[in-house]
């Protein structure tokens, strides 16, 4: 089964990985698998994953604050990164992590405080990630979300 997932995990190019799979990260896996776009889930807690399934999916047991666990993710061949975690400061610190080992990525990145906003924007140039990304633009608007906890970071 790992070395399956390995091979899957290898092969993908133009995906998306999210990171966390709590409430807000099953949701977006759940629309990504009905629009049967390819993405990676990356979640510490892999218990979380004990209902996971997804044609197009791959469920990831890491810590998505390590370089090596976004690596083993295809960060390099990904299109998009939506980050998710339960804190700002681990989506800061992914987001950044990201951009660095891939420079051209799409990242949404959610922040639960508003003064991590100005941070994320400071940092990273944020622009509107509903206006630049289809793929993702279609799975948020399938839910009610805080337009304001959603940003994108681009060139």
């Amino acid at each position: 089964v790992r070395d399956r997932m390995e091979n899957k995990l290898k092969s993908l190019t133009d995906h998306i990985i999210i990171c966390g799979y709590g409430r807000m990260g099953r949701l977006v896996a759940h629309e990504f698998t009905q629009q049967a776009i390819p993405f990676v889930v990356i979640e510490r807690d892999d218990h979380l994953f004990a209902d996971f399934k997804a044609d197009h999916g791959v469920a990831l047991a890491g810590d998505a604050t390590h370089d090596e666990t976004l690596r083993r993710a295809g960060i390099d061949r990904a299109k998009t990164l939506v980050t998710l975690a339960a804190s700002d400061a681990d989506n800061l610190f992914i987001t950044m992590s990201a951009r660095l080992l891939n420079e051209k990525l799409f990242i949404v990145a959610r922040s639960e405080e508003a003064e991590a906003e100005p941070r994320l924007e400071e940092e990273l140039r944020v622009i509107d990630a509903l206006e630049e990304l289809d793929d993702v633009a279609k799975v948020f608007s399938n839910f009610e979300m805080d337009a304001d906890a959603m940003a994108e970071a681009g060139n």
